[in-house]
């Protein structure tokens, strides 16, 4: 379905050159990177992301608009029916944040992940590295109140 969606297939599961857009926000993202002096590979999970992120609400969209056709196809609901359409709007959320919290040192699932590119280390290895504060077992910089512990609005603890 994602593939259909993206237009890099057709509904047999084809490969098609129907295009998937412009790209443009990938663009963006890649323009940045050499603007900043960035390679591109570095780039490449966040232009994935971005792209992701771009599609995930047209395919929630056009169930909530009724829309029959994107880009000229078939809309995903009207093919595999809002069910999977609306699970597949929530995969390519799902897929983006895991394209970016993964850091490429370690296999663990993506909080792990986002946990060694912050601390530096790898899955469990809380150590300050790199000028990061020192940080809980939990990951959170030490001094510093976890927003599930910030207490009731106006509540100034």
């Amino acid at each position: 379905m994602a593939a259909y969606h993206l237009g890099w297939r057709d509904l047999e599961g084809n490969p098609t050159d129907a295009g998937w857009g412009k790209g443009l926000r990938a663009a963006l993202v890649f323009a940045a990177a050499r603007a900043c002096g960035t390679g591109r590979r570095a780039v490449v999970p966040a232009a994935v992301a971005v792209e992701l992120v771009h599609n995930f609400p047209l395919v929630h969209d056009d169930v909530m608009d009724a829309a029959r056709l994107r880009r000229g196809r078939a809309t995903v609901w009207t093919v595999w029916g809002v069910p999977q359409a609306i699970c597949l709007g929530g995969a390519l959320h799902a897929l983006a944040v895991r394209v970016v919290t993964r850091c490429g040192r370690c296999r663990g699932d993506g909080a792990e992940c986002a946990e060694c590119a912050v601390c530096g280390g790898g899955p469990g290895d809380h150590r300050s590295v790199r000028g990061v504060r020192p940080r809980t077992r939990a990951g959170v910089p030490t001094g510093r109140r976890h927003p599930r512990n910030l207490g009731r609005p106006g509540d100034d603890r």
